[in-house]
């Protein structure tokens, strides 16, 4: 699977608005039409939005999911994110565990995918 970094960080900043992820891993498994995502976003890139203070707690993992379907079929798409949680250090606020994104099924690096998985 030829996949270069630029194309996957379009990807990342796609789905989530951000472009601060750091990859860790991508899967994907032709068999049952799926891709598995790992990224994380460094503790210095988060920041708190009421006081800008960073989170200096450990990273958690989370999993959202979407389905996208590749001409009939539906490619499963797991995005694991292992981002900061915890308190912030200037103002204590509880950082939001909560992360929503969406894939447009039209995005070139999806269209890749598709034509990769199905040969």
């Amino acid at each position: 699977m030829s996949m270069n970094n630029e194309e996957i960080g379009s990807f990342i900043k796609s789905c989530y608005g951000l472009d601060q992820f750091d990859l860790e891993d991508i899967q994907l498994n032709k068999s049952n039409l799926s891709a598995e995502i790992f990224v994380k976003l460094p503790l210095e890139k988060a920041m708190c939005t009421k006081c800008e203070g960073s989170f200096t707690e450990v990273h958690d993992w989370q999993k959202q999911q979407a389905r996208v379907p590749p001409f009939g079929n539906y490619l499963d798409v797991t995005v694991h994110v292992k981002k900061p949680r915890g308190h912030c250090s200037n103002c204590l606020k509880v950082q939001s565990s909560k992360i929503f994104f969406s894939i447009q099924s039209s995005h070139p690096w999806l269209v890749d995918l598709r034509n990769i998985v199905q040969g």
